[in-house]
């Protein structure tokens, strides 16, 4: 028998609640979010779901307050699609998303430190 050393720290969850609002309606659903990856699991009448998003394909997070009756957080992907759900708490959540998506993106010069002009 041969062991493998476990990196826990990659599956430590970082951020974790329960999630309504999202396609397809579920009638259960958890939101789970790690260093690397946000994970979506739950039920809905057609059974068992599951959709893992990898950090490195979202390209920004929209946030939405005072919103019960829909999405209050949307995970804008790189390839155009999104995920939006309603979370308790979406400030922390988008805040944590960006604070490790910035740790995975190089920071450019034009970005640094610069502000700029819309006018």
């Amino acid at each position: 028998m041969t062991t493998k050393p476990i990196s826990r720290q990659a599956d430590r969850v970082l951020l974790s609640a329960r999630a309504r609002h999202f396609e397809p309606r579920s009638l259960h659903a958890r939101v789970a979010l790690y260093f690397d990856r946000v994970v979506l699991r739950g039920w809905t009448l057609r059974g068992r779901i599951q959709r893992t998003i990898a950090l490195s394909t979202v390209r920004d997070v929209d946030w939405w307050t005072l919103t019960n009756d829909g999405p209050n957080i949307a995970l804008k992907l790189n390839n155009g699609s999104s995920l939006a759900f309603w979370v308790k708490s979406p400030g922390v959540w988008r805040f944590r998303i960006h604070e490790l998506i910035s740790r995975e993106a190089p920071a450019s010069d034009e970005k640094r430190g610069r502000i700029t002009s819309a006018a």
